[in-house]
């Protein structure tokens, strides 16, 4: 587990160097003193509700600055409440923590990494990080993209978070103060309470994001009473009080299954993306789809080689990219 360290003890805090900064980044230490431009290739994601995701992936070189960047970052420490990011957790840890209350409401924030501003990334690191004006400036643009935060770099959702940190702070102060637990999952708010909570409150919350130009969205904001089931981050709290796989997901299986057994093109493919889900879905449900988890028993030589396969390949096209890039970053 990474130890993590209150942020006056980060080494970028109080950074006024750019020599120093590129030390920190296993950069030439002259490496600032030129401008730099960094390409990104977009593509389209699906969504678990049908609709499309643009991905913002940087160039190998700039990745690898990030990776540094992220590297550093993620050593300052975060609440308790804040679940995403950090390593052994995951979207089922935050419906857990929500798992023994009789009430839940969950809201997201409409097209966080879309609504987010440089403005706010350079605010963190200028006041919050106490660095000079031009470090601030320089890791303001190795982390945004077009004055926005991207949405496929390492360090996209901790940049997200540190740079609207006090928002989510005041929002966290308010749910306590009603004893409503709250927790963040990317851009996911879920709240919790064994009393009813006040449907207000989503107004109040929306008036704090408001404040940083940011918004919830309305038409997915839910509230869910004791006896109903709980949509949380893509899971389901039934009125028992157990986590369940969510209805859409058990049908992605299920279909995709049937296209395994009944192959026709790209099955190996196929296969792999079944036994990624299959690996998911037990996570939520150990034990869910004992059959289906059978039928790849008998494909794990082809999954594992398929696997091996394609680490060789991106480690192939990875070498030739450094190579390449390698005279550049000199």
């Amino acid at each position: 587990m990474i130890k993590e360290y209150n942020i006056e003890k980060s080494p970028l805090y109080r950074l006024r160097n750019k020599q120093k900064l590129a030390e920190l980044l296993g950069l030439p230490r002259n490496y600032f003193r030129k401008i730099h431009t960094y390409k990104y290739s977009e593509f389209f994601q699906d969504k678990p509700d049908g609709s499309k995701r643009i991905i913002n992936n940087p160039e190998f070189k700039l990745k690898k600055i990030q990776k540094r960047i992220f590297n550093l970052l993620n050593r300052i420490e975060k609440p308790e409440w804040v679940i995403s990011g950090k390593k052994g957790k995951s979207y089922v840890d935050n419906a857990r923590l929500h798992q023994s209350k009789n009430n839940v409401c969950t809201i997201d924030i409409e097209k966080f990494y879309d609504s987010t501003k440089e403005i706010y990334v350079y605010n963190f690191f200028k006041y919050t990080m106490h660095m000079s004006k031009d470090v601030a400036a320089v890791l303001t643009d190795l982390v945004t993209y077009n004055g926005k935060i991207p949405t496929g770099t390492p360090t996209s959702q901790l940049v997200a978070f540190l740079s609207y940190k006090d928002i989510f702070v005041k929002i966290h102060n308010m749910c306590s103060r009603k004893e409503i637990l709250f927790s963040l999952f990317v851009d996911d708010i879920t709240l919790s309470s064994d009393k009813i909570i006040d449907k207000k409150i989503k107004y109040k919350i929306n008036t704090l994001l408001n404040s940083k130009e940011l918004h919830i969205k309305k038409t997915k904001t839910k509230f869910f009473s004791i006896k109903s089931n709980k949509s949380i981050t893509g899971t389901i709290i039934d009125s028992k009080k157990m986590i369940r796989l969510e209805n859409a997901k058990r049908k992605e299986i299920i279909d995709l299954y049937r296209e395994c057994i009944n192959p026709t093109t790209y099955f190996i493919e196929k296969l792999v993306r079944l036994n990624g889900k299959i690996s998911d879905a037990n996570q939520v449900e150990p034990g869910i789809f004992s059959s289906i988890s059978a039928y790849l028993k008998k494909h794990q030589d082809e999954i594992k080689k398929y696997n091996i396969e394609q680490i060789k390949k991106r480690y192939f096209i990875k070498n030739i990219i450094r190579k390449r890039q390698k005279q550049i970053l000199i």
